[in-house]
């Protein structure tokens, strides 16, 4: 009798621990992770929720865009909606390093967007921002409101990965890890900057020889090498470049950023402006809210040369 209830207590702890481990969520910590929680509809009308959901899951749909960054899916996300919750009690429930949390105010013509994003290990906020406009076309501000969000909240969360990778002991880099190592160390923007972006991203690709962003990365850093005047074998640094370039978009076709820095370093080290003009093109299809895409399109349109990230 003993041991056919206690299998019978094992199997129930079993399918218990199943249950569960279907409700949390993976172990995320190898990749930035952002959940949009419900927008507050502070209109005063609860006939209005469906306007501010609509906002909300606008926002979740642009983000998931973003191929470096994982977005809790809706229904999660929603189960937080008309409850008074702490982000912090959010981030360890569905295992995310940021929060974004927003509310829609209409009274009569106008509608205000308001949006915070914050680090859900620490509470603090990262960035906000409100914006205000007319009711003449519902749809259309709601657009224009996700497009400044995610525009506005992507290059925030790459800084805030990059300030994180500070605290974290230099034996336990990983691949993602040494390509925020190399981005920030492109964000200054030096030519002893760029070598060491290039030497960080080496071993990203010695850990992981298929990870198409550090490729990418690497090309990138190449053509600005060549751009500032800092090659020392121009030949056989335009070749490795361009072979990272090419290979970077076999691997990663579908990754907005590996797109445009691909394209960055075609125009760069082949002069393949057209090439470089389609490669842009289908970033932007694949993230249409990236600024530094509709930038890199604006550059090779013009065709001319210069420094700047």
């Amino acid at each position: 009798m003993w041991f056919g209830a206690r299998r019978i207590i094992l199997a129930a702890e079993s399918a218990r621990d199943a249950a569960a481990s279907l409700q949390r969520p993976p172990d995320l910590l190898d990749k930035p992770s952002i959940a949009v929680l419900p927008f507050a509809n502070m209109s005063g009308d609860s006939g209005q929720d469906y306007f501010s959901d609509g906002v909300a899951e606008e926002i979740i749909t642009a983000l998931s865009c973003c191929n470096w960054l994982f977005v809790i899916a809706r229904n999660s996300s929603f189960a937080y909606r008309g409850k008074s919750v702490d982000v912090r009690q959010v981030g360890r429930e569905l295992n995310v390093r940021y929060v974004l949390e927003g509310s829609v105010r209409r009274s009569g013509h106008r509608v205000r967007f308001a949006g915070q994003l914050i680090d859900a290990a620490s509470g603090a906020h990262i960035w906000a921002d409100r914006f205000d406009g007319e009711m003449h076309d519902i749809f259309e501000i709601q657009d224009r409101f996700t497009a400044s969000v995610v525009a506005a909240i992507e290059p925030r969360l790459q800084l805030a990965e990059i300030e994180r990778l500070r605290l974290k002991p230099v034996a336990n880099l990983d691949a993602y890890d040494l390509l925020l190592r190399a981005q920030q160390c492109i964000y200054e923007f030096t030519e002893i900057s760029f070598k060491g972006a290039l030497r960080s991203l080496e071993e990203a690709l010695a850990i992981d020889e298929a990870y198409a962003p550090a490729m990418a990365a690497a090309a990138y850093c190449y053509a600005q090498l060549y751009n500032c005047g800092w090659t020392t074998n121009f030949e056989t640094e335009a070749a490795e470049g361009l072979r990272l370039a090419s290979r970077s978009v076999e691997l990663g076709k579908d990754d907005s950023n590996v797109l445009w820095m691909a394209a960055f370093a075609v125009w760069l080290l082949d002069g393949d402006a057209q090439r470089a003009k389609n490669l842009v093109y289908r970033s932007l299809a694949r993230n249409p809210n990236s600024a530094i895409g509709a930038r890199r399109l604006g550059r090779v349109d013009v065709g001319k040369y210069g420094q700047g990230v």
